[in-house]
């Protein structure tokens, strides 16, 4: 399995990350909060709720490993929102 990912920095303080990953019979993506699973009969998608799922989900899905402090310096989860 091969997974790629990249972060874009928008500019105004926001940054976009994106992880993909090719699977026997489909692929999955994460775009920020929002992960994605397809294959040729279905497609399920989801919100992640917290930076340790993201963590977890880079980890266990697309095989990239980052501390807890770097997902949580993506800012993905604003003050006032869940995170961790």
């Amino acid at each position: 399995r091969v997974a790629t990912s990249t972060a874009y920095d928008l500019g105004n303080g926001s940054v976009v990350m994106i992880a993909s990953i090719a699977l026997p019979h489909g692929m999955a993506s994460l775009q920020d909060r929002r992960y994605t699973r397809r294959n040729a009969q279905e497609t399920v998608t989801g919100d992640l709720t917290s930076d340790r799922m993201v963590q977890m989900r880079l980890s266990l899905m697309f095989g990239i490993s980052l501390s807890l402090e770097t997902v949580q310096a993506l800012g993905l989860f604003p003050q006032g929102e869940p995170s961790a």
